[in-house]
């Protein structure tokens, strides 16, 4: 119980209001509240005889129940929480030694566990539905064998009202939040009202398709709101190179990509193959080409960045050639493209009475 009102008015009946156990004396009785305690409390106030009255909210003690059988298990437990939270604390304290706790998605990186095979989650039942959607979405990335429970372990009430937020934001100029300041599940909806705000999202044109995908997805699912281009703005050269890594990859060895070691559209092809599963090394020309690369290697791939000059794709081929490989193009999809000439070029050409080369569609095989 953090609410003040709530607090207020139990006082005024006679409640006390303790943080610790040795604050409360031998004949009393001892209510636990919803948060939860840990094991070590309850030894204590058992050990002192006290008469104890175990409000534990259910779901909480759900929590307490998984992280002993996990832990009993030989489970490593990732506890997504707020470290400071009660409920976190007294969750904690059912397997100090096999517990460790998170917060963010950002923390999924740096964690190290024993045996990435065994591993499991839990989860503070009044978190953001969100965020805690995030948080476990990048450990299932991280640890695919990670197990968790059958049913989201976030309070249905907190769930309830979080959708009714997200609801009711839109509609709204002011939303105002009524509880405690150090409540969990009040400061959530606070977030998730701000969250619900007007935002939009565009991308840069040279991305990778599959991981640009992933970032929208997740800024709609927390975002609910959001709005973007009616198409997706990556770069039509971009994802057709990226369609065509994918559809090669898996029939060669190694993938040779052709392009600069500053060009996002040529590394982001690198990580499509690699992705794949296939050896990928970025070249800016044929004198790159390493032998140690291609040793043992029966098939060999190439292809090339956007900006890269049909020239040097050309040279590579004829360099395997003269290796005596045997060589046959993949074609995944034919570009069909016209762009036009800046004005400011017609116009330069104009003034000088020159006639510029009319501009017919580039049409290319990828």
């Amino acid at each position: 119980v953090h609410n003040r009102h709530v607090v207020e008015s139990l006082r005024a009946k006679g409640a006390i209001f303790v943080d610790e156990l040795d604050e409360v004396p031998d004949d009393a009785t001892v209510i636990f509240s919803a948060h939860g305690i840990s094991p070590a409390v309850r030894e204590d106030a058992q050990r002192r005889g006290l008469r104890v009255i175990d409000a534990t909210c259910p779901l909480v003690t759900k929590v307490h129940l998984e992280a002993v059988r996990y832990a009993r298990e030989g489970y490593s437990i990732v506890l997504i929480g707020h470290e400071d939270h009660d409920e976190v604390i007294g969750t904690l304290g059912e397997a100090p030694e096999r517990i460790v706790v998170i917060d963010s998605a950002a923390e999924v990186e740096r964690l190290e566990v024993p045996n990435p095979e065994k591993i499991a989650y839990l989860t503070q039942t009044t978190l953001s539905v969100d965020d805690t959607r995030d948080v476990i979405e990048a450990l299932r990335r991280k640890f695919p064998r990670i197990v968790g429970p059958s049913r989201d372990d976030i309070c249905y009430a907190t769930q309830n009202r979080q959708a009714a937020v997200k609801r009711l934001a839109g509609d709204v100029d002011v939303l105002l939040v009524i509880g405690a300041a150090n409540s969990s599940n009040a400061n959530r909806l606070v977030e998730v009202a701000k969250m619900a705000g007007k935002i939009a999202y565009l991308t840069q044109t040279t991305l990778s398709v599959d991981d640009t995908r992933d970032v929208i997805e997740a800024l709609r699912r927390k975002f609910p709101r959001i709005v973007g281009p009616s198409r997706d703005d990556i770069c039509y050269a971009t994802q057709n190179r990226q369609a065509a890594v994918k559809r090669l990859a898996g029939d060669v060895d190694v993938l040779l990509v052709i392009g600069a070691a500053n060009s996002s559209n040529a590394n982001r092809l690198v990580e499509v193959a690699k992705m794949a599963g296939t050896h990928a090394y970025l070249i800016s020309d044929v004198s790159d080409i390493r032998a140690e690369w291609l040793a043992g290697a029966s098939r060999i791939g190439i292809t090339a960045g956007a900006s890269t000059p049909e020239m040097l794709v050309a040279q590579a081929v004829d360099a395997l050639r003269g290796r005596g490989v045997s060589v046959r193009e993949v074609h995944v999809v034919e570009e069909d493209v016209r762009f036009a000439i800046p004005q400011e070029l017609e116009r330069m050409a104009q003034e000088r009475g020159m006639a510029l080369p009319e501009r017919t569609a580039m049409r290319q095989s990828i």
